[in-house]
C-alpha cells in the first residue's frame, strides 16, 4: 500500500509501579537493540497484557499519510527469569538513573 510503513518491536514488562500506574518497558528493535519506555497500565490492560514483571508483548507503529497508530499486543508467554529481569533492571539504572 501507498504510503505504508511498519514497524514491530518486542517487548517485555520490567517493573510495574501501580502507586502511578505506569509499566517500565524494554522494547527491542529488528536488529536487537534494546530501548527503555514507560506506558500507562490502563492501555496494556485495556489490550489484555497482563501487567506484572517477565510479561512479553508487541509493539507495532503503524505510519499511514502522516498518521501514526499504536497498536500493543499480547503474545504468546516465555519464562524469563528474576535474575534476567534484575539484570535489565541494572542496565537502565546505568543508562538512564533511577527508574
Amino acid at each position: 500500500m501507498l504510503g505504508y510503513s511498519k514497524e514491530k518491536f518486542g517487548g517485555l514488562i520490567a517493573r510495574v509501579d501501580k502507586n502511578t500506574r505506569i509499566t517500565f518497558v524494554t522494547l527491542y528493535d529488528k536488529d536487537g537493540e534494546m530501548s527503555f519506555m514507560e506506558i500507562p497500565f490502563d492501555d496494556m490492560k485495556n489490550n489484555d497484557i497482563e501487567c506484572k514483571a517477565g510479561i512479553p508483548f508487541s509493539l507495532i507503529l503503524r505510519n499511514l499519510w502522516g498518521w501514526e497508530r499504536l497498536t500493543l499486543k499480547s503474545i504468546k508467554r516465555v519464562k524469563v527469569s528474576q535474575k534476567e529481569i534484575n539484570k535489565m533492571m541494572k542496565y537502565y539504572e546505568e543508562k538512564y538513573g533511577d527508574v
